[in-house]
């Protein structure tokens, strides 16, 4: 394919002669739409008229790749078809987009169904997440089962949400901070492929007259599965957030709804003694929850960490097991503690804070993608 030259604001170097374009004569200076590609007027003759698709081609879709349809329904008053779903493209903030606008879809139109079914045939494609937390990626994983695929996609997420638990499992962070879209382009490029399990509950009845109990609204888990306090919580934050929208256009104003919704159960204790009234098998043996202490939910983890970055796994029980080394009895019990789920209370789900440790901030983004399986 050829160079799609676009003139004038231009900045930066020439990519030929390697000198600054000015334009402050005029509106001067070439610049490729599809390679970024920087060039003086002058310089244009000199450059070969094929394009490469730039530094990073391997995101972009070719526009030769892309086919016209033939469509069912009535043309524009202007002879053309637009595409709500496609009219937006990723940007760099300073104008410059980087990828093919046709790769680039609003969820929020139209939903990821669509999108994913237009490309169940196209070998080797990835899918970028972003805008959105752990529901936006369940959502488009959920989306993803039911299409047909020639190869399945791998999956990589930018978080914008509030919790981004899974994004802090797999490296990405707690929430994306204007890092600049080429570094992440090359991050996504050097990091690994890995598995992701994805777990299927089934709920029955056990008793006639509990036939007429409300359907759980999804099945499959990512992340964990919980029911209690934290649960409680999070139904009261969906709830709101679905009568009221425009109370939750930011993850500062869901961290404290978060914070407001857990400090009111904390008072109300409306999961206290939980463990009364549910019993818990684990292949086949009946978990003994009356010796142990009070609880007020219970949460089965599928990736370490859990209520918007609170690691149950994390540096502080390997700590506590390097002092206990010399008390045998501190050590029996941090051992027992590691066999067992942790326990914790409504207080520690309003005081769940992001786990910001160095040592992982520089690690960050070495685990990209996920796979499906069943």
């Amino acid at each position: 394919m050829l160079h799609h030259w676009v003139e004038g604001n231009c900045y930066g170097k020439c990519g030929k002669c390697k000198k600054t374009i000015k334009s402050y004569n005029g509106i001067t200076g070439l610049q490729c739409r599809w390679c970024q590609l920087r060039l003086h007027n002058r310089c244009a003759p000199h450059v070969k008229p094929e394009c490469n698709l730039g530094e990073y081609r391997i995101h972009v879709l070719p526009p030769t790749s892309i086919c016209p349809a033939v469509l069912d329904r009535p043309r524009s008053k202007k002879g053309m078809v637009r595409s709500e779903s496609a009219s937006t493209c990723l940007s760099d903030g300073g104008g410059q987009y980087i990828l093919n606008p046709r790769q680039v879809f609003n969820l929020a139109k139209e939903g990821p169904l669509p999108v994913l079914q237009m490309f169940k045939d196209v070998s080797s494609v990835r899918i970028l997440v972003c805008g959105g937390g752990d529901g936006t990626v369940g959502w488009v994983l959920e989306a993803m089962d039911k299409v047909q695929w020639a190869t399945p996609p791998s999956v990589c997420l930018i978080p914008l949400g509030t919790g981004n638990d899974l994004a802090r499992c797999l490296r990405w962070g707690g929430g994306y901070e204007g890092e600049s879209l080429y570094k992440i382009l090359k991050k996504m490029e050097k990091s690994s492929l890995v598995m992701l399990d994805r777990w299927h509950i089934e709920v029955s009845e056990t008793r006639e007259e509990e036939s007429n109990i409300d359907r759980i609204p999804y099945n499959i888990v990512n992340n964990y599965f919980s029911i209690g306090v934290d649960a409680a919580i999070c139904a009261k934050f969906h709830v709101e957030r679905e009568k009221n929208p425009q109370k939750f256009n930011s993850r500062m104003k869901n961290k404290l709804w978060y914070f407001e919704f857990a400090t009111t159960e904390t008072f109300a204790a409306s999961c206290k003694n939980l463990h009364e009234d549910v019993d818990i098998m684990c292949d086949g043996v009946s978990l003994d929850l009356s010796n142990g202490p009070s609880l007020q939910g219970i949460a089965l983890l599928n990736i370490p960490y859990t209520h918007g970055g609170s690691n149950m796994w994390g540096d502080n029980a390997g700590k506590k097991v390097k002092n206990c080394k010399s008390k045998k009895k501190k050590k029996k019990k941090e051992k027992e503690r590691e066999l067992s789920t942790s326990s914790f209370n409504s207080v520690d789900l309003s005081t769940a804070v992001q786990d910001k440790r160095e040592e992982e901030k520089e690690k960050n983004y070495r685990v990209r993608d996920t796979h499906l399986f069943h």
